[in-house]
């Protein structure tokens, strides 16, 4: 159902309902969406600037662009 799908990918965050609309669901061997344009701050959600990533690599592109609560004030 269109209204359901909606709910439950809005909860999940607009940049994956969007990556989800024009690429199909997420696998487990990818279960991540990560932002090609560094636009997780600002909330991106242009299909051609997200892609789908293991945890690892959402973790270590989080690190690399300090938006990760781990890497945040080391220096």
């Amino acid at each position: 159902h269109q209204c359901r799908a909606r709910r439950l990918d809005l909860r999940r965050g607009a940049h994956i309902f969007a990556y989800i609309q024009e690429n199909g669901e997420l696998t487990d061997e990818a279960p991540c969406v990560l932002h090609a344009c560094d636009g997780g701050e600002i909330g991106c959600v242009r299909p051609s600037h997200l892609f789908a990533g293991t945890i690892a690599d959402n973790n270590r592109d989080m690190a690399e662009k300090g938006r990760a609560w781990w890497s945040r004030g080391a220096k």
